[in-house]
């Protein structure tokens, strides 16, 4: 085995860390311009590479510990070096044509952050004083090991979801919101009243708003027809997240659906505070209306999705009848 001095092992922590830096420029400026043949599973592939980044980590954590051992740093930091090159070439295998630009962009972002954290390891390093092999020489060593772990631990995590997953992780997220909506509009119905708290800018002091605090009669009509269509749209989510395929070939069409799902959980919680603000009858229509557009878009868009399995949305035609009666 070549030996190695002291300085050759700081040049090449130098040298490592100016390569991550250069990754990390190219994963937020230009990856479209890293050309590779195609992968049947890169899933696979970048979880494997998350699994071995993760060993690598433990291993530079026992090289590095003091006194240092400098051969075996250097051998241990050179292969690590050389793993973290196939890194950038399996994140361009996720094309957002192919896998959707919600699960492009959150691979990039975890990489990123396994890249980062090897970087905050590497300067941890560098200050290292090779000789000294007091206690608190290894500290920040131990600590900068463990974000390498953390984010490779996501990483892989995010390569078990997959797009199909991380696209359900979304839904919920939605469904939460609805959730809330639902049961703040059924405690409000116990006891209804005009909310003021939510009006951004308005001043009420010395005002008498007694004749204004009072809910209409069409607010209270619509709020008792809609208690029942928003827990509907709970459930239509909830079931939209389980009829997702296991596979699909447009990436576009996972991006479509994740950005109505999300409008569809806001445009549910205006209307929700538009009853709370006793708005006119034509503004709640107006809103109803809406929300009931984007869940015959949601519907169609499963669909489109499901293409070949009617398995998976034959329930659909009951749901949307029985939310339009």
């Amino acid at each position: 085995m070549e030996a190695y001095s002291e300085e050759d092992l700081r040049k090449l922590i130098a040298s490592f860390r100016e390569g991550l830096e250069l990754y990390n420029k190219t994963l937020s400026e230009s990856l479209e311009d890293v050309r590779n043949e195609p992968l049947e599973n890169p899933n696979s592939e970048l979880s494997k590479l998350a699994q071995l980044l993760y060993a690598h980590a433990t291993k530079i954590g026992i090289a590095f510990r003091p006194p240092v051992s400098i051969n075996a740093s250097y051998e241990q930091l050179r292969e690590t070096s050389s793993k973290l090159l196939l890194i950038v070439g399996l994140v361009a295998q996720f094309e957002p044509r192919a896998w959707s630009q919600l699960y492009h962009d959150e691979v990039v972002s975890q990489v990123r952050e396994v890249i980062s954290a090897f970087i905050t390891l590497l300067d941890e390093l560098e200050q290292l004083d090779f000789t000294d092999d007091s206690s608190e020489n290894s500290e920040g060593r131990l600590i900068s090991v463990g974000k390498v772990w953390d984010s490779c631990k996501s990483l892989e995590e995010l390569m078990s979801l997959g797009n199909i997953g991380l696209l359900s992780k979304q839904i919920k997220l939605s469904i939460g919101i609805v959730e809330d909506a639902s049961s703040e509009l059924s405690e409000w119905l116990l006891d209804p009243y005009v909310e003021t708290d939510i009006l951004i800018g308005q001043d009420k002091e010395g005002e008498d708003d007694d004749d204004d605090d009072e809910v209409s009669h069409d607010t209270l009509e619509f709020a008792n027809q809609w208690i029942t269509k928003v827990k509907m749209l709970k459930l239509l989510l909830s079931s939209l997240a389980k009829s997702l395929p296991t596979k699909v070939a447009d990436g576009s069409l996972l991006d479509q659906f994740n950005k109505e799902q999300k409008s569809l959980s806001a445009n549910v919680d205006d209307l929700v505070c538009d009853i709370f603000l006793n708005q006119d009858k034509e503004q709640l229509d107006q809103n109803a209306q809406r929300v009931q557009d984007q869940s015959k878009l949601l519907i169609k868009l499963v669909r489109d999705l499901n293409k070949g399995d009617d398995k998976k949305t034959m329930w659909l035609d009951l749901w949307l009848e029985k939310f339009q009666h």
